[in-house]
């Protein structure tokens, strides 16, 4: 099986996608101080949202971080498509997400 390399399109997509999960590390920093707060009520620590809500808003920087090093590793194997669906999975997530907090609000 021959790879082809992939298209520079793809490269100034992986580039600009995950500048932009660099720089959306800055309001989390932020609200993942923020996020401790969620213990402030008596009673929250035996509750399991409030957990769950910590966990979730201090596991963020993994899947952006994971799915940049995947995408890389598609990119210089010559697997173009797959790198850049790779590097797009946090953006859909977040738009889902998103989405749900409009809906729900």
């Amino acid at each position: 099986m021959t790879t082809t390399s992939p298209s520079k399109a793809v490269l100034v997509w992986l580039i600009v996608s995950q500048v932009g999960y660099l720089l959306s590390l800055l309001p989390w920093v932020m609200f993942s101080g923020l996020a401790i707060m969620a213990f402030d009520a008596p009673g929250s620590t035996e509750m399991w949202q409030p957990w769950l809500f910590v966990a979730a808003v201090w596991s963020y920087p993994l899947l952006p971080l994971s799915c940049s090093i995947l995408a890389w590793i598609l990119y210089t194997r010559g697997r173009g498509t797959g790198a850049a669906i790779a590097t797009s999975v946090p953006l859909v997530l977040g738009g889902f997400g998103l989405i749900l907090i409009l809906a729900l609000s």
